[in-house]
């Protein structure tokens, strides 16, 4: 199996897409809610 590089397969980006929106609907700012999200994340390729 070829070597992926650190990219996301296409669930995994819908995945972070969502999580994404949820941090929008939150209100929110990107770093503030990327750091909550890297807390809440269990350990995966998301995190």
């Amino acid at each position: 199996m070829a070597e992926d590089h650190g990219r996301l397969s296409g669930p995994e980006v819908a995945e972070f897409a969502r999580h994404v929106a949820g941090l929008a609907q939150a209100g929110l700012t990107l770093p503030e809610g990327l750091r909550a999200l890297g807390e809440e994340l269990p350990t995966s390729r998301l995190r």
